[in-house]
């Protein structure tokens, strides 16, 4: 086998990021083979028309192109349903400006071949959590875009309920290989334990994941206040957001209307969702850490009214209530959702 060329980006040897890894990542066989599973995902549908279609998600860390490429090569092959999108955990950063988080919408939905399926992919397995990198005052914000952007929206289970890094997770519990293999001084910077910990459903034991006497991560200690059984019955909770979320992706236009994102400013963008005969639906979010007014009526087109469809769990503004497009002020990390009416 041949030896991957050194990368320069560091000199410790045991480090992934030692060499370039140009004869073992993205090679041209492994979309060979997905697709080979997609001909056969086909293939049983078309047998079977009465069960549920199949369809396959695939993980990859790769470019634009190459991603594309999971979608449909240049002949036409078809691939991954689902080839996921992970350029808001790889390419958007807690202090990333309206402009990032426009451009990384627009870049993803210019390369993707025609005739496929967006998909948004804001949290994983192996990432800080939403709230852990953005802030907790960022959830509701990051959960609006997700979820009205044109596409599919993956959700890392946690993320609808606002669930944060366990970084206090001691080196005696820890299991993640790679950060057993660096040692105790180092597993801190690597291990992604602390965002893999159990799903907090209550404030019972071990949050109603298990009644085992040990899991085998540790549960978040803030399990007592933050678990789901909590947020399902409080006045507004991120969960509550999470769901008013859903219920809008169900409407006619969220599922067909047409795209238009825009910055508004250097922490504020805004993009609408609209098609004739159809109220448009307009999400606005400030990324910043600071209150921000904004200006939308160049963006809107049309002197019509906004009515708030939804708003976060720290917001001034209700839903139903109406707003001035021309002077909408929003508070730091604050999303909001609306309707053109």
């Amino acid at each position: 086998l041949k030896d991957e060329p050194l990368s320069g980006k560091t000199t410790d040897s045991l480090s992934y990021d030692y060499t370039k890894h140009i004869y073992s990542r993205d090679l041209p066989e492994v979309l060979e083979m997905i697709h080979h599973w997609r001909q056969l995902l086909d293939d049983f549908s078309a047998k079977h028309p009465e069960r549920p279609t199949r369809i396959m998600m695939t993980e990859a860390y790769a470019g634009l192109t190459q991603l594309a490429d999971y979608y449909e090569d240049s002949n036409g092959v078809r691939g991954s349903h689902l080839p996921f999108n992970f350029h808001f955990i790889t390419d958007v950063k807690g202090d990333s400006d309206a402009r990032d988080y426009v451009y990384n919408v627009e870049k993803w939905l210019i390369y993707m071949p025609r005739g496929h399926a967006a998909n948004w992919v804001m949290g994983n397995h192996d990432n800080p959590r939403v709230a852990s990198r953005f802030g907790p005052a960022s959830v509701d914000a990051m959960n609006m875009l997700l979820l009205t952007l044109p596409g599919v929206a993956v959700t890392y289970n946690g993320e609808e309920l606002g669930m944060v890094d366990y970084r206090e997770l001691s080196w005696e519990e820890t299991v993640d290989p790679p950060a057993r293999n660096v040692g105790e001084k180092l597993y801190q910077e690597v291990s992604r334990d602390p965002v893999r910990t159990p799903f907090q459903w209550n404030n019972e034991t071990n949050a109603g994941f298990s009644t085992a006497a040990k899991t085998w991560l540790p549960v978040h200690p803030n399990y007592l206040e933050l678990n789901l059984e909590a947020q399902k019955v409080a006045n507004r909770s991120h969960y509550q957001v999470y769901k008013d979320l859903l219920e809008l992706r169900k409407s006619a236009i969220m599922r067909v209307g047409r795209f238009n994102i825009e910055p508004l400013t250097r922490w504020v963008f805004a993009f609408k969702r609209s098609y004739p005969n159809f109220e448009s639906i307009i999400t606005v979010i400030n990324v910043s850490d600071k209150e921000q007014v904004v200006d939308l009526s160049e963006f809107l087109s049309q002197p019509k009214k906004l009515v708030v469809e939804v708003s976060g769990v720290d917001s001034k503004y209700h839903p139903g209530q109406s707003l001035t497009a021309s002077a909408l002020l929003l508070a730091a990390r604050e999303g909001l959702v609306c309707r053109l009416v």
